[in-house]
């Protein structure tokens, strides 16, 4: 049977270097973005995250950054682990693949980190990589303890904007959710599955707590595209899915009914994307499909660090 190629997450700008390519789109989500320039967590528009931090600082959590160029962030590898494995018992899909990074890929002294900590621990961390030719950071991990104080990721996350924006990064992107469309998106098939998902299906993945932890922080959102070649349809948004829970439904029933307190325990974490089961993409084998994809990819997606410093 024929092979599809599928992209995701393609800001408005790539759209039509994708349709040049023969490419189908349509819109597939939003992302959070933050305008650091001015950012002020006093804003009204940030009174529920305010709120929350400051809750987080008065049980005592305070923000440490690390900024790049640090090796000292490897001696924190241990910290990360056992934080991102109590993490996972609280969420409601797993570890998932493809969109997910990892604390330490390469080129990540090149990446801020931002831990919370309390006198006993470090209770969460983010960490953001660079985006050069627009000054900009975008937000990859957020983990966080499950008995960490409310507020933890607010205050580290406000705290983080601020040394930022102090450092001279412009703005942040805080990642794209599934499902959010903008009132100008047509109506089709594809589209309507994603409104219905995103209302009914937050039990299977965490769209809408989401997008309100995110809105918490954001001064506003942008539409991403989903770009499929031939064509689009039911075939493709099931590559992507796969792509992103690559065990499925049936692994992400069993994450939700495996219970800590039933003695069960989380698998090892990965220590790189290398080390995870890599998803069975559509079109990973369309040589004829592929060499049509590539040229609106590459013109598409951001030049490496190394090649943009």
């Amino acid at each position: 049977s024929r092979r599809q190629t599928v992209a995701v997450a393609i800001t408005r700008a790539g759209v039509p270097v994708y349709e040049d390519a023969g490419f189908q789109t349509t819109e597939c989500g939003s992302e959070a973005v933050t305008e650091l320039a001015g950012f002020n967590a006093d804003d009204p528009r940030h009174r529920n995250a305010r709120r929350s931090a400051r809750h987080a600082s008065r049980a005592g959590v305070f923000v440490e950054a690390i900024a790049p160029g640090s090796r000292d962030v490897l001696r924190l590898a241990p910290d990360f682990a056992g934080i991102t494995e109590d993490w996972l018992r609280s969420r409601k899909t797993g570890h998932l693949g493809f969109i997910v990074g990892d604390p330490f890929l390469p080129g990540f002294q090149e990446c801020w980190y931002f831990l919370a900590r309390t006198a006993e621990r470090i209770e969460a961390f983010a960490m953001f990589y660079p985006v050069y030719p627009e000054r900009a950071v975008y937000m990859d991990l957020t983990r966080r303890r499950t008995d960490s104080p409310n507020g933890t990721m607010d205050l580290l996350l406000t705290q983080a904007f601020r040394a930022l924006a102090e450092s001279g990064v412009r703005r942040a992107y805080l990642g794209m959710v599934p499902c959010v469309l903008s009132g100008e998106v047509p109506a089709t098939f594809e589209t309507t599955m994603m409104q219905v998902a995103f209302q009914r299906l937050n039990g299977l993945y965490p769209m809408r707590s989401e997008h309100f932890f995110k809105d918490k922080l954001a001064t506003r959102w942008e539409p991403r595209f989903a770009a499929f070649h031939p064509h689009r349809g039911l075939r493709g948004m099931l590559a992507v899915y796969e792509a992103l829970w690559p065990d499925g439904v049936a692994g992400i029933l069993r994450h939700k009914l495996r219970s800590p307190r039933a003695g069960h325990e989380n698998p090892p974490v990965p220590s790189s994307i290398a080390d995870r089961r890599p998803a069975a993409l559509w079109g990973s084998r369309n040589e004829r499909a592929a060499s049509k994809a590539w040229p609106a990819i590459k013109a598409s997606v951001p030049r490496s660090m190394e090649e943009t410093k």
